[in-house]
């Protein structure tokens, strides 16, 4: 290749090196090779450059590495988070949850989903007056083994002195049988502000007896 050019090597000898002249500027050309600490594998057809971690699963029929949504992640890392609860609420009945946040780096990623027997309402509001009473909704980590992670959310049921404030991060109204939710598949995941209070109200829009089950879902992230 006429662009190589010749180096004299420590003892004096011509060594040819392959270079492609570009703008006058001569570009040394290079093989790559790959492996551990004193061994080199010369890449070629045979032996392709590793692209990706060894511990990635490969989908047998796709071919691709299988991978996890962050959110699904946090499961396996320990740090998501799963409360409920159901009730069965009187004739017009306003039932509340109140959900404290701790002053802390790592936020709540949070979702939630109310289903209804019969028509009901939900509101969620951030920053209200209330006092937490002893009715725990306990939270349960979503990755079983070992001794799991605590959440540090607080969840309890019942509060009193609840002014509910002017924040209104949520309001929405179901219809029999419906359910309510913000989920992350439709990007409607809040982040919880640190160190603060936030109120559900659910209230049963009929004058019967209406029967909901609560789920609230959240992992701790910063």
């Amino acid at each position: 290749m006429t662009d190589n050019i010749t180096i004299r090597d420590y003892d004096g000898n011509p060594v040819v090196v392959r270079a492609d002249i570009i703008s006058s500027v001569a570009w040394q050309y290079l093989k790559m090779a790959f492996g551990t600490d004193n061994v080199a594998t010369v890449v070629d057809a045979a032996n392709p450059l590793p692209v990706m971690d060894a511990q990635f699963d490969i989908d047998a029929v796709a071919g691709c590495p299988i991978t996890l949504d962050f959110a699904h992640a946090e499961i396996h890392e320990g740090d998501s988070y799963t409360a409920s609860y159901t009730a069965d609420l009187t004739n017009g009945q306003v039932f509340d949850i109140l959900i404290v946040t701790p002053d802390s780096a790592n936020l709540a990623h949070f979702v939630w989903s109310v289903d209804f027997e019969l028509e009901g309402h939900v509101s969620i509001y951030e920053a209200p007056t209330a006092t937490q009473a002893a009715n725990p909704i306990v939270a349960y980590n979503r990755n079983r083994s070992g001794t799991p992670n605590v959440a540090t959310v607080v969840v309890t049921h019942s509060p009193t002195s609840i002014t509910v404030g002017t924040t209104l991060i949520r309001d929405a109204h179901a219809g029999a049988g419906k359910i309510l939710s913000g989920s992350r598949a439709d990007g409607r995941e809040f982040i919880l502000k640190a160190n603060t209070k936030y109120l559900m109200r659910i209230t049963n829009a009929t004058s019967s007896a209406n029967y909901i089950s609560v789920w609230l879902d959240w992992y701790e992230h910063a």
